[in-house]
């Protein structure tokens, strides 16, 4: 019980660091908080985050350590690891770059219907990923 209530306080933790992260590369470069589309997309995020990292925790405690344990590990294939940073690079341009467009200059219009579909697909897109977890 001890270990798994560490691995949720570290769960906790690095959620609300991702978070953090996260809200500051939207609007940072959006220039204000007042942007909905945001909130939701962030709320999204960390409740998936810890919904799945509760879900582990009590299904697939190794599974949550090694998810928890960093993007690049002593051990990783090289190749894994260029995949990573390929990925850590694109999420903080395209953080920014959302803000940017949504909010600043409006470059694209995206009708409210539309943002609506798009969370439903992020939260259905979450569902698919919970159910094919590993059951123990």
């Amino acid at each position: 019980m001890t270990l798994c209530f560490f691995m949720l306080a570290r769960l906790i933790v690095q959620t609300v660091a991702f978070v953090a992260v996260m809200a500051a590369l939207l609007f940072v470069p959006a220039g204000t908080l007042d942007w909905p589309g945001a909130w939701v997309f962030i709320g999204e995020m960390a409740v998936a985050s810890v919904a799945i990292g509760v879900w582990l925790a009590r299904h697939d405690p190794a599974l949550l350590e090694e998810r928890m344990s960093g993007m690049f590990r002593s051990g990783q294939a090289r190749a894994d690891k260029a995949l990573m940073a390929v990925f850590l690079a694109l999420t903080i341009a395209w953080l920014p770059a959302m803000a940017l467009d949504a909010v600043r200059y409006q470059i694209s219009y995206v009708s409210v219907w539309l943002q609506v579909l798009g969370a439903i697909a992020i939260a259905l897109c979450f569902l698919l990923c919970v159910r094919d977890l590993p059951r123990q």
